[in-house]
């Protein structure tokens, strides 16, 4: 890391697969005057993607070995582009909706097994699911290897209570500790002063009459006059008696040994059941009419053992049909920090359990529902409230002679929709690593055209997007060469791109391979950190850093077990790339406000504020001397014709600075040619030779005389 030289462009030439490198003999250097080819030299380096990676096929990709019997019901599209497009079993190219078969799911769920739970048993999560942890939480207690909160309320500590007849020193009062256990069970039990304490609300709604004991006490808001029964965690779910099989082969209904065998109620030598032997004699036999039921029907088919199966299976396993997400929006590794630690891990394995336990619980508590995304198209919006709050169209509408009164027409067409129906947006699919390859590119411009703009030709800008000076700088140049925290965002965001590109563009062009490429992305997601110093700019980033640590030590030691053993990566990366994802999507709109505000400052300076701006004692003398400058040069420009302000009062400030630095540095102000000036416009009658040297006090005195006498004398040559 990083796949490619800091000089290197984004894609290298041909020359590149042979092992060659792609930069010409003599880069551009980083003298002030070669920066502005700099840019030129860039796009031509840079070769099209289609001479470089469309014509090379890539190596083979990481796929499972399925077999043509066994994985039958997926074999055939499971590693295709597009599965399933052109089937019953979804509704389209746009997979909003599938439904499955259950061959089909039963394999799928045997392929997905390694990232699945084998827990079935609910039982097991007693005093460990969302609503214990948000009772924890609010009792400020914390369930052994769960998370650790700061106290939901503050005025708890005892040392403040007065004396009373409970806690008197002279009274003998034998105390055990409560466990937290049962603090958390029963919360009204245990604790003195409960509050914000969870229920697992079930039941059916109750009216105001039949509430009776379960009604919530008075002064406590109600919904709309109806509450709903309450009762605390169940204490104890029924045994679960499901034992997962791994055979295959088995029949869906065995005698399993970890089950205690059913054995015979009687045995020789033993007394037998005597009411029975009175009933049921030797001779009993049934009549040969009678037939069991379901005679004629096999006890089970193919997909009995696969229906059981997937009768424990999680979601979606279980389901038939429903709605297709996104790979980004499923969380592979979640299920694993919602149980407990395994025994004899490392103490910073199980920190990371407990610290991804409390950012689901965070994420819980801060959940609202979402809001709905359909739309309809052309709705009347009869209400006056709904039609303020939306962009509306009165549209008269005649019915025969009679007009019928104005409808406020809501319409909430797709804005997209709307864009592409137009012939200046269009629609084309392109490759994601050509897609990458033009971020990197139009970033890289984009970064250096406001370098550019602020003609900042010492700072040089490499393809790695990492900003270095050529010299040097002055204490002047530093303060100049300070671009933001919006411009470093950027350059740090577009080089973690540019290091994913750069991965890809080295898999696709044959000098890694796929097991490589997912490591190295694994490497990347989760020493963001490290490899970048995206923190320094935006350090709520930290959150991401930290979050990515923790499901590395989760998923290294999940997998690195058993014959396995250590190692350097195992190329999940699907976790720590969705941290990433979601940052950018909330990242999005603080760039947007940061950047705008950035170009506008470029562009159009900044706003100068109403209120008069206050000195500091330290600048009260500079800011005399300043206000003195402008007060002088305004003065002197007043008195000037219109056609030669400009250039006649950039000399004359010149000459004013240069009076003021040798005043500062007390050394004489000689201009050539302004002592005879002097001589001649004072009437002066002595020769020049005796007059003396121009003093320091006549900086200002000189010019505005000049400035004066000059009008009276003759016009100005333009």
């Amino acid at each position: 890391m990083p796949a490619f030289d800091d000089e290197e462009p984004p894609l290298g030439t041909r020359r590149a697969r042979a092992g060659v490198s792609s930069r010409p003999a003599h880069p551009p250097s980083h003298a002030p005057h070669t920066r502005r080819r700099a840019l030129s030299w860039c796009v031509r380096a840079c070769t099209d993607y289609g001479d470089n990676i469309l014509d090379v096929e890539p190596l083979e990709a990481i796929n499972m070995e399925l077999d043509e019997e066994e994985d039958a019901p997926v074999y055939e599209w499971f590693y295709d582009n597009k599965p399933l497009v052109k089937t019953k079993f979804v509704n389209g190219p746009s997979y909003r909706r599938w439904h499955l078969t259950l061959p089909i799911r039963a394999t799928l769920y045997r392929l997905a097994n390694q990232l699945l739970s084998d827990l079935v048993d609910k039982n097991y999560f007693y005093l460990f699911d969302k609503e214990s942890f948000f009772t924890a939480k609010a009792l400020n207690v914390a369930i052994p290897g769960g998370p650790k909160f700061e106290p939901l309320y503050r005025d708890v500590d005892t040392g403040d209570d007065d004396w009373n007849e409970f806690n008197d020193i002279n009274k003998i009062i034998i105390r055990h500790a409560i466990r937290t256990e049962y603090r958390i069970a029963f919360p009204y039990l245990y604790n003195d002063r409960p509050r914000s304490v969870q229920y697992v609300r079930r039941g059916r709604f109750l009216g105001e009459r039949d509430a009776g004991a379960n009604a919530d006490p008075p002064g406590l808001p109600r919904p709309a006059g109806l509450c709903r029964r309450r009762s605390l965690a169940p204490y104890h779910y029924p045994a679960v008696v499901y034992i997962k099989t791994e055979d295959p082969d088995l029949p869906a209904f065995y005698f399993d040994p970890i089950v205690n065998p059913i054995t015979g109620r009687t045995a020789a030598g033993e007394r037998s059941n005597a009411f029975e032997d009175e009933i049921f004699d030797d001779d009993f036999t049934l009549p040969e009419e009678v037939e069991p039921f379901l005679a004629d029907a096999p006890l089970y088919t193919d997909n009995t053992a696969n229906g059981i199966m997937l009768y424990w299976a999680p979601h979606p396993f279980d389901k038939r049909s429903g709605r297709t997400r996104r790979a980004q929006d499923v969380p592979l590794v979640k299920n694993w920090y919602l149980e407990h630690c395994p025994p004899g891990q490392p103490v910073k394995v199980r920190v990371s359990y407990q610290k991804l336990l409390k950012n689901y619980v965070l994420n819980a508590l801060h959940h609202r529902p979402p809001k709905s995304m359909t739309k309809r198209y052309g709705v009347v919006a009869r209400r006056a409230r709904v039609a303020r709050r939306l962009c509306v169209l009165t549209i008269p509408l005649r019915c025969g002679r009679a007009a019928l009164p104005p409808l406020r027409v809501r319409w909430l067409r797709n804005l997209f929709r709307q864009l592409k129906a137009t012939k200046f947006f269009q629609s084309t699919s392109l490759d994601w690593v050509e897609a990458g390859l033009q971020v990197c590119r139009q970033g890289y411009n984009m970064l250096n055209l406001l370098i550019h703009r602020k003609n900042l030709n010492y700072l040089h800008l490499d393809y790695n997007f990492n900003l270095k000076p050529v010299k040097t700088l002055t204490t002047k140049e530093r303060k100049k060469s300070r671009m933001g925290n919006s411009y470093h965002l950027c350059r740090e965001i577009l080089r973690l791109t540019k290091l994913i590109v750069d991965s890809h563009v080295q898999y696709r062009l044959g000098n890694v391979d796929a097991y490589q490429l997912a490591d190295g992305l694994q490497y990347i997601f989760s020493h963001v950190g490290q490899l970048t110093g995206m923190y320094r700019y935006k350090y709520k980033l930290m959150h991401q850093i930290r979050q990515n640590k923790d499901l590395k030590h989760l998923i290294y030691y999940r997998f690195n077990t058993g014959a396995v053993g250590k190692g350097p990566g195992c190329g999940f990366w699907a976790p720590m790339w969705r941290t990433w994802l979601f940052f950018l999507r909330g990242i999005v709109p603080l760039l947007e406000r940061w950047l705008g505000n950035l170009l506008a400052r470029h562009f159009e300076g900044r706003a100068a504020r109403g209120a008069a701006k206050t000195v500091s004692k330290q600048r009260v003398e500079s800011h005399y001397d300043l206000e003195l400058r402008a007060a002088v040069l305004h003065d002197i420009v007043d008195l000037m014709p219109e056609g030669i302000k400009t250039t006649k009062a950039r000399t004359i400030l010149q000459h004013m600075s240069e009076a003021w630095r040798c005043w500062k540095a007390n050394i004489p102000w000689k201009v050539i040619g302004l002592v005879r000036l002097r001589w001649r416009e004072e009437g002066a009658g002595a020769p020049p030779e005796r007059q003396r040297p121009v003093g320091t006090h006549h900086a200002v005195s000189l010019p505005v005389a000049r400035a004066r006498t000059v009008p009276s004398r003759r016009p100005w040559r333009t």
